[in-house]
């Protein structure tokens, strides 16, 4: 269902509209990426039309947008491939529909739930097919737990004193300050000035190691600050989550454009990260499998192009290596 209300003084010609929209059990269906549901959206959207001292003629809009229960589900069974419980943004004053120039001062997420895959030849897409014998995990967005919620962070008590320490001797690497902003080129732009993520679920599985490694995080948080498109603003970015076990993983970082190139640098740490959930990655280079164990790692890393620089410590915590994959343990 939906309904359209103008505003009292609006007009056709020149453009000059208030409207306010309400949208209600929205679908589509047969998408490229599956099916659309929106529960609820609503705006309340100013247009205008209006010329430069150049004769160029542009259509101004602003106003907040608000979407509720936004999924995206795949096949028969309606797999959840992208969830969002909440979408609130508001479409800044001098905002331009056509040419499409847009600033938007806050957008936040709330509950948002994602899946995604990197196939068996290292591509990455957003669903994830059902192989025989393994689904994912079956976890939708109403499931997320409240961002009151107490994460499980206790770590167990009396663990032994770290028993090995590996500090890259490499410099440290500092994350450069904000420098302002500058105007994008003309054409398809739009700038958020922060973006949101409260209360997240991710789900992750790498098919290109046997067996299949998957990655599961909750109470997935993010914030984004001065981002765009294209990219010609720095931008800073930071992001915390837990694992299954609760480990915490934290990391910020800073993006900006030089010349051609994009630059990111990025510091992040995790917290006693059991490790033998990753013998997929392990046992290829250690030949043997892991039987107990966390790490816990800090990292500073550089991103110029296709490179990568690192400054990194790591710290095990009580290491026991079993057998090789096809051997009894």
């Amino acid at each position: 269902s939906a309904q359209i209300d103008i505003g009292n003084g609006s007009t056709l010609t020149p453009l000059a509209l208030e409207v306010t929209a309400q949208l209600a059990k929205v679908s589509l269906q047969r998408l490229s990426q599956g099916d659309v549901a929106i529960e609820k959206a609503s705006a309340i959207l100013r247009l205008a039309q209006e010329e430069s001292p150049q004769q160029e003629q542009f259509i101004r809009i602003q106003g907040p947008v608000d979407l509720t229960g936004f999924v995206l589900s795949h096949g028969p069974e309606k797999k959840i491939l992208l969830g969002c419980y909440r979408a609130t943004a508001k479409i800044a004053e001098g905002s331009r529909l056509v040419p499409f120039d847009v600033r938007v001062p806050n957008v936040a997420l709330e509950y948002i739930y994602a899946q995604g895959m990197r196939t068996p030849v290292g591509q990455f897409q957003l669903f994830i097919p059902p192989t025989q014998g393994q689904e994912p995990v079956p976890v939708s967005p109403d499931s997320v737990s409240s961002s009151a919620a107490t994460p499980p962070t206790s770590i167990p008590a009396a663990e032994p004193q770290p028993a090995v320490q590996i500090v890259n001797p490499e410099s440290s690497t500092t994350i450069p300050p904000e420098a302002p902003p500058t105007a994008p080129p003309g054409g398809l732009a739009i700038r958020i000035e922060r973006l949101s993520i409260i209360g997240g679920e991710l789900y992750f599985e790498d098919r290109t190691v046997t067996p299949t490694q998957t990655v599961y995080w909750q109470d997935v948080r993010v914030n984004v600050n001065t981002f765009s498109y294209p990219l010609v603003f720095p931008a800073t970015f930071s992001a915390s989550a837990y694992n299954e076990d609760g480990a915490p993983v934290e990391f910020q970082g800073t993006t900006e454009q030089k010349g051609t190139q994009t630059v990111m640098w990025v510091h992040g740490n995790i917290q006693k990260l059991s490790l033998s959930r990753f013998n997929s990655y392990l046992e290829p280079s250690l030949g043997y499998r892991v039987k107990k164990g966390k790490v816990t790692a800090t990292w500073d890393l550089v991103l110029p192009g296709g490179r990568i620089q690192a400054n990194m410590k790591v710290t095990l915590h009580n290491i026991g290596l079993g057998g090789k994959r096809n051997e009894s343990q």
